[in-house]
């Protein structure tokens, strides 16, 4: 059982991850969040159940449309994906898969009808106008200090 002041995210990396290799909070692999930074009491259970939920899932495609400014001050630059009903299906369910284990969403200003699926352009990559990216799995990020992340497992669709 982990501590409940661990924060988690789910994302699908569309740069490699890889579990247990930390990396800074402030330097990601290019990403797209698809539920942000929550706190759950039993981190074994949920990862069970995501298990369970990636296997059920079968892969499908966004394409990156348009950028824009996010942010309190909107500074930060991000390239849209096109909104499908795939990609807010995997979004609302997997909100319901941490509601069920009695997770937290820390902000819930940009969930569920306020879902706006992204990659921030990272300094180093920038998901570019028109590409299309398969969604086949996504991952468990635990924030493991106040400057690292690191991913936990990979659940990949139909596995």
């Amino acid at each position: 059982m982990s501590s409940p002041s661990k924060e988690l995210l789910l994302v699908y990396a569309i740069e490699p991850l890889f579990v247990q290799k930390a990396f800074s909070r402030l330097n990601w692999p290019l990403h797209i969040t698809l539920v942000p930074w929550f706190r759950i009491p039993n981190i074994d259970t949920l990862r069970t159940t995501l298990a369970q939920f990636a296997h059920q899932r079968a892969p499908f495609f966004v394409v990156a449309k348009g950028e824009a400014l996010f942010g309190h001050n909107h500074t930060i630059k991000v390239t849209l994906v096109e909104p499908n009903k795939a990609v807010q299906t995997l979004h609302d369910d997997l909100l319901a898969v941490v509601a069920q284990q009695c997770g937290a969403v820390s902000n819930t200003q940009f969930i569920g009808q306020y879902f706006r699926p992204h990659a921030t352009h990272q300094t180093h990559s920038v998901l570019q106008e028109g590409s299309q990216v398969q969604i086949d799995h996504f991952w468990l990020v635990e924030l493991s200090s106040k400057s690292l992340c690191t991913p936990l497992v990979r659940y990949g669709f139909g596995q």
